[in-house]
């Protein structure tokens, strides 16, 4: 929809605004960390993001190996945004991650055996190692051309790019 006026521009945006807001708080409240994830993902808004990540930044608690297979994606979009900001809470969001679960899922990927019977835990725990290894690696990709760019995020982008290239 194109806007007639800035004035419709503006009450258009404040009024999406207040919508992924409302969203957001509501999983918030509830405790659904996963809904919020998903929610943010359908939206599409880094600003909403990363205000959201900044707040979780203290919260580490809240992150799983699920949350983090959900939120590698929508980080890895961010690092391509032109905004230092964004770049930085990306960056940190992506390192609290690495040293949350690296070794987590280096271990499972490593051990993972074909055991008998069924381990449907321990084929789910497998799964989301994997998809979050998967998810660092192309993280790791696009490392590369920010550490290059230079500016503030550089010598973040750089140390990360380091540390990922341990996972394996």
């Amino acid at each position: 929809m194109m806007c007639k006026s800035s004035d419709e521009c503006h009450g258009r945006s404040t009024y999406v605004t207040s919508i992924v807001d409302s969203v957001v708080r509501t999983f918030w409240v509830k405790n659904n960390v996963r809904g919020v994830v998903l929610a943010l993902a359908k939206m599409s808004n880094h600003s909403v993001l990363v205000d959201v990540l900044s707040a979780c930044m203290d919260k580490s608690e809240i992150f799983t190996l699920e949350i983090c297979a959900l939120l590698l994606p929508l980080l890895k979009d961010l690092l391509t945004s032109q905004y230092d900001r964004y770049l930085t809470v990306a960056l940190s969001v992506i390192s609290l991650l690495l040293k949350s679960f690296g070794s987590i899922i280096q271990e499972t990927r490593l051990a993972a055996r074909p055991a008998p019977g069924v381990d449907l835990s321990g084929e789910q725990r497998l799964d989301r190692c994997n998809k979050c290894y998967e998810g660092f690696v192309s993280v790791r990709e696009i490392l590369e051309p920010l550490v290059r760019r230079g500016g503030d995020a550089a010598q973040a982008a750089s140390e990360l790019h380091m540390a990922l290239s341990e996972v394996r």
